[in-house]
């Protein structure tokens, strides 16, 4: 087989993809608890979204 059939040039952009916009949301701690004399709550929580470069974190 030829080399050149098997891998013909590709024209410049073909192979670009379209921006991804990916995100992440990590909860490190979720607690909750009621007593008589005492309620409370606790939420710890980090995230972004966006793609590789640009980021917003949260």
């Amino acid at each position: 087989a030829d080399r050149a059939a098997a891998f013909p040039p590709i024209a410049h952009g073909a192979m670009e993809h379209a921006p991804e916009i990916n995100s992440l949301l990590l909860i490190d701690r979720l607690e909750h608890w009621d007593g008589k004399s005492s309620n409370g709550q606790a939420w710890e929580a980090t995230g972004w979204i966006g793609g590789n470069i640009n980021r917003l974190w949260l």
